[in-house]
């Protein structure tokens, strides 16, 4: 029968490979380890770029890896702006750079200046009409001028515009448009009266108007010389008379009637030879004449209006007009004889 022979081992061996083994296996799970660390990539970091348009049209935000640019996106529009670029604080963005924080831009605007054309059609503007405008104004347009024309407005196509409201946009074309003008006539008749339908108060600029003649116009005792653009009360005006207003005249018109008086005679009758007549030849309107008398002894003294019977007239009063005819009677005169 075999002998198994007993085979000792020290513990100070056993301890030796203990120590060794997990030496082979700490310096495997290194291996491994630092493999792992070498293969697995970093996750990037992204930062938003926010667009603030500040009332213009939108502009989507980006995230943007750090280390890279934002893209430049399309100017955004605004009505009555123009785009002044992006702004980050006070200074301009440089999408050239590298983003590496969060940031916000904003878009910065200025007023876009829009202009005014006007169409005068021989007129002549309003120096306070603008030649520009913008958004934020208000303008309140001012007329025209033209020579023998009323303006009738500022048109805009066949809109009539007489402001340019705050808001309003593009450039505009305004038209003036006008109308014949027509101007006031005054006529200061200085005590005379125009016969009915003969009278001019207004007239138009290219047409001509006749004024009043002197079969047109009249006042007792007196004759009219015309009319005149200066008053004196109507009797010592000087300069040409005006007979009409012309075709090319303009502005409202003042005239005044100028009136002469008219001398009436006075013809007497009857007074016999020898005999010397104070009275007057002649007399106007004006005058107030109390007739005189002819004495002739043993008689009394009458005028008369008519050569047999007629009325005794004693004055001429003021305002009588027409030629004058009287005749001169005598009555005797009966005296009483007492004895």
């Amino acid at each position: 029968m075999r002998k198994f022979e007993k085979i000792a081992i020290s513990s100070t061996a056993m301890t030796g490979k203990l120590v060794a083994l997990l030496a082979v296996f700490a310096l495997m799970f290194g291996i491994v380890s630092c493999k792992n660390n070498v293969d697995e990539p970093e996750k990037p970091v992204y930062y938003t770029v926010t667009f603030d348009s500040d009332g213009g049209s939108s502009v989507e935000a980006q995230n943007i890896e750090s280390g890279k640019t934002a893209d430049k996106p399309t100017d955004p529009t605004k009505a009555g702006y123009d785009f002044g670029g992006w702004y980050n604080g006070a200074s301009v963005f440089d999408f050239t750079k590298p983003v590496t924080e969060k940031i916000t831009l904003k878009a910065k605007w200025t007023l876009h200046t829009f202009t005014i054309t006007y169409n005068l059609d021989g007129g002549t503007n309003n120096s306070e009409n603008p030649a520009t405008y913008t958004i934020e104004d208000e303008i309140t347009l001012k007329n025209g001028e033209k020579t023998g024309r009323m303006f009738s407005g500022w048109f805009n196509e066949n809109t009539k515009v007489t402001k340019i409201a705050k808001g309003t946009t593009g450039d505009l074309t305004l038209t003036a448009k006008w109308d014949l003008a027509t101007y006031d006539v005054t006529l200061n008749v200085n005590g005379g009266t125009i016969t009915e339908g003969k009278n001019v108060t207004t007239y138009t600029y290219g047409t001509a108007a006749t004024l009043p003649t002197a079969d047109d116009i009249t006042r007792t005792g007196y004759k009219f010389e015309g009319w005149f653009t200066s008053n004196d009360n109507g009797t010592t005006l000087t300069g040409d008379a005006v007979t009409e207003i012309t075709a090319t005249d303009t502005g409202n018109k003042v005239f005044y009637a100028k009136w002469s008086l008219i001398s009436y005679t006075i013809t007497y009758n009857n007074i016999g030879s020898g005999l010397t007549n104070p009275n007057p030849a002649n007399y106007t309107v004006e005058d107030e004449i109390t007739l005189v008398e002819i004495e002739k002894e043993g008689y009394d003294f009458a005028w008369y209006d008519a050569a047999e019977g007629g009325n005794v007239i004693t004055k001429i009063t003021k305002g009588s007009t027409g030629v004058k005819t009287l005749w001169a009677r005598w009555t005797a005169i009966e005296y009483t004889i007492i004895f």
